[in-house]
């Protein structure tokens, strides 16, 4: 049942096909929203059954190739004041009831949010962009069968009024490449795009009209992985200077992350131009520059760079740029170069306004032990699973010893004992036997890191052994004992004395002295 609020309520609305791997964490995340509408559109996996687990509404509807169609018909099943579209692999950041608050005094009809991408390489200069995702349920809607757009409902006559929507961020990981190739997105935009081209040709429609939907086709090959490809269709779009100013910033953004590829350095240098002549507004391409040279390992570059973008910058469409969203690249350079005491400085504000300074093995390698725990200290409650989850997805040793500093940090966090339970591949055995204790200790036994140590069929048998005897002898866990029996005929001959040794001492009386 949708939730009952005095006031502004607000409708989430999703379409889906095929998102069981996703659904459940979206959906988690905006547990605060007044009414959950989910809209599939013909999935053959669990989708339906997780939907239905967690939305207020879910429809079984079908698929017309058509994403405004489709998003549109999803809203029609909403009854919130205001519409929150949100993709399956999303996962919202934010204050839901704060959102709610700050719509209920909205003048605005449209509220633009951050999308930031989840797995983004840190000098990509894609990796976060603007979008409309909220508006006003009776006076906009969708339009567009591929970069859909919110734009007035027929008979309403007067201008929207965009706005940003502060604080929020939807984490975005589906065009991360694994989950294009899985999900085969890629296909079904480039395949609508070059339609919607080929429609423009046969109906004579305007060469401005032509124009944009090659520009689409453009970004759509980049986003397939054909560079080359997406790049001469870049180059025909340019034909006749037929694009407006904002579909050329978004097709030289697309093109400067084409030629970074190949890589055409020359080229790249070209499309920054493009884009800087067309953005109206030099920071965000000093900031894609500088992002280009430490992409080229151009340290002293980026930092000459950055030191020309300002503390704050806002271009003609309302976008704010932030020298601090820039702290990954400079922290990069900063360390780079040697400057580490300023490098830590600058990951510090960041870290302390909810911006990531670099994947969490890189800040252990710059800063070690000592300088990721001031770092940690810094981070908001609200972001601390975050940090977590960032760790085991990085799942490197020196992910491994940011987890263990944010246990010694706040040893009752769940996120941290629940992520470093998915890394005991990466773990010694002392490493293992610390972890076990702490996720015993909050009642996670099935997580146990010995167990899974003891079981790991990739580690060597001495290792599985001395986990599995372990955790049988202090836990008396029946698990590690089907675990050692399956181990110790794999001990090579020549080690099996000093191993008996070492379980004699690990677990008295376990395992007899061998023959």
């Amino acid at each position: 049942m949708a939730k009952q609020h005095r006031g502004t309520t607000v409708s989430v609305v999703l379409i889906v096909k095929d998102e069981e791997r996703v659904l459940a964490t979206c959906l988690e995340s905006v547990a605060w929203a007044d009414e959950v509408v989910v809209y599939d559109t013909g999935s053959s996996d669990r989708t339906v059954e997780i939907a239905r687990a967690h939305a207020t509404t879910v429809v079984e509807g079908y698929w017309d190739g058509d994403f405004g169609a489709a998003r549109n018909r999803a809203t029609e099943h909403a009854t919130g004041d205001w519409v929150f579209s949100i993709d399956a692999d999303e996962v919202f950041e934010g204050d839901g009831p704060r959102v709610r608050r700050r719509l209920a005094t909205a003048t605005a009809d449209i509220f633009a949010v951050l999308i930031q991408d989840a797995t983004a390489s840190v000098f990509d200069p894609s990796e976060s962009s603007v979008s409309a995702r909220v508006f006003r349920r009776d006076v906009a809607h969708w339009r567009g069968e591929l970069h859909e757009q919110v734009v007035a409902r027929p008979g309403v006559d007067r201008h929207l009024q965009l706005q940003a929507l502060p604080s929020v961020v939807l984490r975005h990981s589906g065009y991360a490449a694994a989950t294009i190739q899985e999900k085969q997105k890629d296909e079904r935009n480039l395949s609508i795009a070059l339609h919607d081209l080929e429609v423009a040709v046969e109906r004579g429609m305007s060469d401005a009209e032509i124009a944009t939907r090659r520009a689409n086709v453009a970004r759509s090959y980049v986003m397939h992985g054909e560079f080359e490809r997406g790049l001469d269709e870049g180059v025909a779009a340019l034909k006749g200077d037929h694009l407006s100013a904002r579909t050329l910033v978004q097709l030289a953004g697309a093109m400067v992350i084409a030629a970074m590829r190949i890589p055409d350095q020359a080229l790249e240098e070209k499309w920054l131009d493009l884009w800087e002549a067309a953005e109206g507004n030099a920071a965000w391409v000093l900031a894609a520059r500088a992002r280009s040279a430490a992409v080229h390992d151009d340290a002293p570059r980026a930092l000459d760079l950055l030191d020309r973008v300002p503390r704050v910058t806002t271009n003609v469409d309302g976008q704010r740029l932030e020298r601090r969203s820039l702290a990954r690249v400079e922290t990069w350079a900063l360390q780079r170069v040697g400057r580490r005491d300023e490098a830590l400085a600058v990951a510090v504000d960041a870290v302390a306004h909810d911006i990531a300074p670099g994947e969490p093995a890189d800040l252990a390698t710059w800063f070690g032990t000592d300088g990721v725990r001031e770092l940690l200290g810094h981070v908001r409650p609200e972001q601390w699973s975050t940090w977590a989850l960032r760790c085991a997805a990085n799942a490197t040793r020196p992910a491994l010893l940011l987890l263990d500093v944010m246990r010694d940090l706040r040893p009752d966090s769940g996120a941290v004992l629940v992520s470093a339970a998915t890394l005991p591949w990466l773990m010694t055995l002392e490493e293992a036997t610390q972890w076990a204790v702490a996720l015993r200790g909050a009642g996670l036994e099935d997580r146990c890191t010995l167990v899974a140590l003891a079981e790991d069929d990739h580690r060597e048998p001495r290792d599985r052994a001395l986990a599995a005897a372990l955790a049988f002898d202090v836990y008396a866990d029946q698990r590690a004992l089907a675990a050692l029996e399956r181990a110790l005929p794999l001990v090579p001959e020549d080690q099996e004395a000093a191993l008996a040794a070492e379980l004699e001492i690990v677990a008295p009386g376990l395992v007899g002295a061998p023959a």
